[in-house]
């Protein structure tokens, strides 16, 4: 959980041309390395390729075409792969949100969940079992919200025993629900510790 915290804080790795950024841009944060490029098969991705060839040409091994060393159409190749793992990468969270929908579609499951964010009426929420994220309101429509935020000490309070924190272990129920367009999705419902639910409002100050 902690890791997955700190790696978000991380600026995403982008493909780009050596030439067109200073070399302190040049380092992979996420493996603390201060220069790297891609060396694996060339089966697996189109840019490990780019890097075999440009390689074979540099030790005269096999010799480019003139217009593959052209700046221009290097920064281009760059920009068009790093928006192609934009979208695969879009695409890869989209399919596994569906099939975890689907698998607890039929399922009653109550897991532990580990607290990501704080709001001000919800929590962001991870279950590592399932590498299930979400947010979970809680605050019910139609109540007084019964929490306060304390942004310096980093919790959410209600009353003058509950308080909750980043990191904190909560038991959560996972289910699901037709959201928008009846487009089912997952529910997580913290039921421990158990929540205060505020005063119920009255007619008029509904909405």
């Amino acid at each position: 959980v902690v890791r997955a915290l700190c790696t978000r804080r991380m600026r995403m790795a982008q493909y780009f041309r050596t030439g067109s950024m200073a070399p302190k841009m040049w380092m992979h944060s996420g493996l603390g390395e201060p220069l790297y490029t891609h060396f694996t098969s060339p089966i697996r991705r189109y840019c490990d390729q780019v890097v075999h060839r440009q390689l074979a040409h540099a030790i005269g091994w096999r010799a480019l075409p003139a217009e593959g060393w052209y700046t221009d159409n290097l920064d281009d190749l760059a920009e068009s792969l790093n928006e192609r793992h934009k979208m695969a990468q879009e695409a890869e969270r989209k399919s596994e949100a569906l099939y975890l929908t689907l698998y607890f579609r039929d399922r009653k499951v109550v897991e532990d969940a580990y607290i990501t964010k704080l709001g001000d009426a919800g929590v962001g929420l991870m279950l590592p079992e399932y590498g299930v994220e979400g947010y979970t309101p809680l605050v019910s429509a139609g109540y007084e919200n019964p929490w306060t935020l304390d942004s310096e000490k980093g919790e959410l309070q209600a009353g003058s025993n509950l308080k909750l924190r980043v990191l904190d272990k909560v038991r959560v129920r996972v289910g699901t629900e037709l959201g928008p367009a009846l487009k089912p999705r997952l529910v997580l419902t913290i039921v421990h510790p158990p929540l205060p639910q505020g005063r119920k409002l009255p007619p008029s100050r509904l909405g």
